[in-house]
């Protein structure tokens, strides 16, 4: 239904890496039955971003770094240096804000909603993943506020949980499943033409 995004640098190893969030609006979740009530289109979009991230981090090799390509080509895919930066053009970016436990230069966030093509995400499949209650955007008394840079969003909920997701290179794999199994032609078009993914030839 909706989800917020964001860069940070919150890394335990590197203080210069980025890496991106997606906290999803509490109306959107239902935490009982781990479902992330969601639509082809806002996949698309957070697959967007995890190659956005990439290409953000290390420039030369975006999607093409082995650990990535690993996971594509799971789906038979792979990906490749075509891939330009989309966010500003999919409308993800709202503001900017230094965001994460290391400081440095403006990171931007954004909000995306869409509902065309409704899907039910399992949650399970997500990996890394927390609730943060909206009230006070932490995960334990003394952390930040997560959620600040949202915080005067007009779209912001401002009660409920909203589902922190850290997403590893292997969720696009079940993010990818779900948009074939919704859409197939579809999902095979949008791997091609907007991540710039090539099919495996087999022979």
């Amino acid at each position: 239904m909706a989800f917020y995004r964001k860069f940070t640098r919150s890394g335990r190893i590197s203080e210069r890496y980025v890496s991106l969030i997606i906290d999803v609006t509490p109306d959107s979740i239902d935490q009982v039955s781990h479902i992330w009530r969601t639509s082809f289109e806002e996949i698309g979009m957070c697959l967007i971003l995890l190659h956005d991230v990439e290409v953000y981090n290390v420039p030369s090799r975006g999607p093409t770094k082995t650990a990535f390509r690993n996971v594509v080509q799971k789906l038979g895919y792979d990906p490749s240096l075509e891939y330009k930066e989309l966010r500003h053009k999919m409308s993800l970016v709202k503001g900017q804000s230094v965001m994460g436990r290391h400081g440095g230069t403006f990171l931007d966030w954004g909000y995306y909603s869409c509902m065309t093509t409704p899907i039910d995400v399992n949650t399970s499949s997500l990996q890394v993943a927390n609730f943060i209650d909206a009230s006070d955007g932490k995960l334990w008394k003394d952390m930040e506020d997560k959620l600040s840079c949202f915080r005067n969003d007009s779209h912001f909920i401002l009660n409920g949980k909203y589902y922190d997701l850290m997403p590893k290179h292997e969720v696009m794999v079940p993010l990818a499943q779900y948009l074939l199994a919704t859409d197939k032609v579809r999902a095979n078009n949008f791997f091609s033409n907007i991540l710039r993914w090539s099919k495996i030839s087999h022979g």
